[in-house]
């Protein structure tokens, strides 16, 4: 008689019971997913938002103090504003037409406005760096964030007040017009496409 006080709750209860089990079981599993997104997804999806807008902003920053910095040896119609695009810059031939050599000496003259660029190049560099060591980003943009990161430690150990001012300008003529040394003039700025696909 005690086994029949034991055996029915157990068949009458059990199926209950197994469905609070299961019940339970999905509330803890929705409920560590909800938190997950919280407490995890959340935050490096703005981490990561931020680290993109401020590295956007950065580098078209970059490209615009660079311009105003070297304006006045350009001769140009055009306002700095106009010049951050790099088909806007191209369009005034500096190379063709000894503009590009005036700026070199006009830099090789005036030290406060190399001093002024090297700053601009670290606060770029400063800011690549930061998106590298906190972001897992796709290879081909890690790889074109890395040699803008080294290409910038280089500058930064040129003496540049001597002849390595024409390592500075190369550097320069090559983010201000998309230029790659090896492969010539681009149709799309590596930087800019490797920031928009962060």
């Amino acid at each position: 008689m005690t086994d029949f006080f034991i055996i029915m709750p157990m068949l009458v209860f059990g199926p209950l019971f197994l469905y609070l089990k299961f019940y339970d079981l999905f509330i803890g599993i929705v409920s560590s997913f909800i938190f997950w997104i919280i407490v995890v997804w959340r935050p490096k999806q703005l981490t990561k938002r931020r680290l993109k807008n401020n590295l956007d902003r950065s580098y078209h920053d970059f490209r615009k103090n660079v311009i105003s910095y070297i304006f006045r040896e350009l001769n140009t119609e055009y306002s700095p504003d106009d010049l951050v695009n790099f088909k806007t810059f191209r369009e005034l031939d500096v190379l063709k037409n000894g503009k590009w050599y005036d700026v070199m000496n006009y830099l090789q003259d005036n030290e406060e406005i190399v001093h002024d660029i090297h700053v601009e190049i670290q606060i770029l560099r400063d800011e690549l760096s930061q998106v590298l060591n906190n972001l897992d980003i796709q290879k081909k943009s890690y790889d074109t964030f890395k040699f803008f990161v080294h290409y910038c430690d280089r500058l930064k150990n040129l003496n540049l007040l001597n002849n390595d001012v024409k390592y500075l300008c190369y550097f320069l003529y090559d983010i201000l017009a998309n230029n790659s040394q090896s492969y010539g003039l681009k149709e799309k700025d590596d930087l800019e496409v490797a920031i928009k696909s962060i």
